[in-house]
């Protein structure tokens, strides 16, 4: 402008690492990992034991979901800290954890029988 000021535009990028991803995936956690770099919201959909969670990055939060007609257990991992150690999800129930990398801690859990 004549005055001497500017107008400066910001578009902001998206950068993954600083702000988690609203995604929601299907997994029969194979091997018993939970891939937190696939998604924000996991429903598991096997009958399985969850001792790790991999991938993710700081301030990131994740929800398990047990879509089952039985029983997911999900244990106190190497990177996994929990309120009560393991907590046995029967069906409908959730976990939400939230990472420090590279531990995951539990946020709260629901039973919703």
């Amino acid at each position: 402008y004549a005055d001497g000021s500017q107008i400066f535009e910001f578009a902001p990028t998206y950068n993954r690492s600083h702000k988690p991803f609203a995604h929601k995936t299907r997994v029969a956690a194979m091997g018993g990992a939970i891939n937190a770099s696939a998604a924000d919201v996991h429903v598991i959909t096997d009958n399985v034991t969850i001792s790790s969670i991999t991938g993710g990055f700081d301030g990131q939060e994740i929800t398990l979901i047990n879509a089952t007609a039985g029983n997911v257990i999900v244990n106190q991992g190497s990177n996994m800290r929990m309120a009560g150690g393991t907590f046995t999800m029967t069906p409908n129930d959730s976990l939400k954890f939230i990472c420090s990398a590279p531990t995951w801690f539990e946020v709260s859990r629901s039973s919703n029988n």
